[in-house]
């Protein structure tokens, strides 16, 4: 096994950060560029931890382990190379007033960062004013909302709307994700577009962004 496969398979199943980080620095002691360990190890153990929660070979609490050790690596390949994000723009994300959950959130926000957008995080339980307010600075080209439960999907519906009345909805896509949403849901409320997990947020958003 190569050091990259070797990260890779750290990353997902041994559940140590000193480990983690011994192997990553390795790697880079070895002459392994970050950028190639980021991409190549790093970013593709997550989506395959997505793909093992959908056929249950990997739980929940696992994959949020495992995006913890990629977190910890990711801080060591960004002090070793200060070029390391081809930088993108910024995104804005919540999950919205009445939801506390915060697990797809906080992996989107991870495997965004990994792929050079700047994230400003909201964080759970946010109204409306607070996602107006960041919108109405400018500097925001996407807004990710995401809801766990029925009962707060309406509000996804709601900012929209709010968005658009503040004149605002030019200036920024929206994405939509969580347990019940689906990609009928995001159309149907005016979204532009929906990731059913962090892989499908990403590339949603580089679509959109024609990035």
């Amino acid at each position: 096994m190569n050091q990259l496969d070797r990260i890779k398979n750290l990353v997902l199943k041994k559940y140590d950060i000193d480990i983690v980080q011994e192997a990553v620095n390795g790697a880079l002691d070895s002459g392994i560029e970050a950028k190639k360990i980021l991409h190549e190890s790093l970013i593709p153990a997550i989506y395959r931890g997505e793909e093992l929660l959908k056929t249950n070979e990997m739980y929940i609490p696992e994959l949020l382990v495992a995006a913890r050790l990629m977190k910890a690596g990711l801080e060591l390949l960004e002090t070793a190379d200060e070029s390391l994000y081809d930088l993108k723009t910024t995104v804005v994300l919540g999950t919205l007033e009445g939801d506390l959950h915060d697990i797809g959130k906080s992996i989107v926000s991870l495997m965004l960062r990994a792929g050079g957008y700047t994230i400003v995080d909201l964080g759970v339980d946010v109204g409306y004013t607070q996602i107006l307010d960041e919108i109405r600075k400018g500097e925001a080209s996407v807004l990710g909302l995401s809801a766990s439960l029925t009962t707060t999907m309406p509000h996804m519906e709601k900012i929209i709307q709010n968005i658009e009345e503040a004149d605002l909805r030019k200036h920024v896509k929206i994405v939509l994700g969580g347990g019940p949403v689906t990609d009928i849901y995001a159309k149907r409320v005016g979204a532009d577009g929906y990731g059913a997990n962090s892989k499908e947020a990403v590339e949603t958003i580089d679509r959109l962004l024609k990035l």
